[in-house]
This record gives C-alpha cells, sequence and structure tokens, in this order.
C-alpha cells in the first residue's frame, strides 16, 4: 500500500467536527443581551439578509432585543426566504435544527 493511500484510509475513518465559530473567547465578553436572533443574525448571515433586501434600519430593528421576538421575526421572515438556501442560512438552520429541535 502507498503511503498516501494508507493515510487517506486513516483520515476517511476519522470522526471531525468542525469547530470554526465567533463566539467570544470568555463567558465575561459574551453579550448579556442576545437572543437567538440577535446572536445567530450577528454574522455573515446579515450580508446575505441586506443583499436580499433587508434594510440597515430593520436589521437594527431585528437584532433588537427590546423589541418583542415574533414582531422581529415578522420583519425578517419575508428576506429569509430569499437566503435560506444559502451556505450561511443552511449552517443555522442545521444548529437550529440540532440545537433547538426546530
Amino acid at each position: 500500500m502507498q503511503p498516501y493511500e494508507e493515510l487517506y484510509k486513516f483520515v476517511e475513518q476519522l470522526t471531525i467536527i468542525d469547530t470554526h465559530e465567533h463566539l467570544p473567547l470568555r463567558e465575561d465578553l459574551r453579550d448579556r443581551d442576545a437572543d437567538v436572533l440577535k446572536e445567530y443574525l450577528s454574522h455573515y448571515i446579515s450580508s446575505d439578509l441586506i443583499s436580499a433586501g433587508l434594510s440597515q434600519a430593520d436589521y437594527q430593528r431585528v437584532t433588537d432585543t427590546a423589541l418583542p421576538i415574533l414582531e422581529r421575526w415578522e420583519i425578517l421572515e419575508p428576506y429569509w426566504a430569499c437566503v435560506q438556501f444559502t451556505g450561511y442560512a443552511r449552517v443555522l438552520k442545521t444548529a437550529v435544527q440540532d440545537l433547538y429541535g426546530i
């Protein structure tokens, strides 16, 4: 067996978990005023949503935890329909399904 083939067989059997994330380094640095929408929409997906037509003002409203979450979802929902199949949205959908069963 060639060294490459041996290495390939070994790698094929590994369980690999992608741990790329944008979490704060320490708990005391975490945004205490965050909820699922603010937390999940604060990264790359925001660019997809704005490209789909969500205004900057509405993005600020969607991530404002002082507003009821259902009101914020109503603002977001039409744009989610436009971005739900992007790479960033698919990752969020998987995370929400796995973590929250939704």
